[in-house]
């Protein structure tokens, strides 16, 4: 990951399955609970809930109007 300050800011990565993005991610209080809130309001989950270890979580959904994003619930210290 990219990290200003000492902080984690932005992380980049090479997957040759996927095209070039960019990735947008959110931090939420309850991955699980916002993940299941997104579905019920038109969202389209395409990543479940994954465990990034000793950082925290994410998922990956499309929104209802076709943009990608992920949540995120960092890890309580």
């Amino acid at each position: 990951g990219l990290q200003p300050g000492g902080e984690q800011g932005a992380g980049a990565m090479n997957d040759p399955a996927s095209p070039p993005m960019w990735l947008t991610y959110i931090n939420v209080d309850y991955v699980t609970a916002s993940t299941e809130r997104a579905a019920k309001l038109g969202a389209k989950v395409l990543a479940g809930k994954t465990e990034v270890k000793g950082m925290g979580w994410f998922t990956v959904i499309d929104d209802p109007t076709g943009a990608r994003l992920a949540l995120w619930e960092p890890a309580k210290k």
